[in-house]
């Protein structure tokens, strides 16, 4: 097994049906509240554990799941009541490498995903 693909590379789907879509859509409804059941009472080294060798650590994962789903969030409604929304690049994954993410600072990991 590839580590950097813990459940498989991605493969899209072919055809996208009904069931599917609302199956995402729950799933995205239960992410949040599974996130915090999945991190709460963790110590802060179990938060800067990565999940496999070079890995991100739990803390840096937890970030950028919300970190992703804000800026979905924040560009569909731009694209849906803006006028003239322009579809720009993503700025990656920098936001890891910051101080607010790094070991010795306790945060709340799920604070982004209430």
């Amino acid at each position: 097994m590839d580590l950097r693909y813990p459940i498989g590379p991605y493969c899209p789907p072919s055809t996208i049906r009904r069931a599917e879509r609302e199956a995402w859509i729950a799933e995205l409804e239960a992410l949040p509240g599974n996130m915090r059941n999945a991190v709460e009472g963790l110590r802060g080294d179990q938060l800067e554990k990565p999940y496999r060798p070079g890995g991100w650590t739990v803390r840096q994962v937890v970030h950028h799941i919300a970190d992703g789903h804000l800026n979905s969030y924040t560009r569909f409604r731009l694209a849906l009541t803006g006028q003239h929304f322009i579809v720009s690049r993503s700025r990656g994954n920098g936001f890891l490498t910051g101080s607010m993410f790094s070991t010795g600072r306790r945060n709340n990991a799920t604070t982004g995903i209430r």
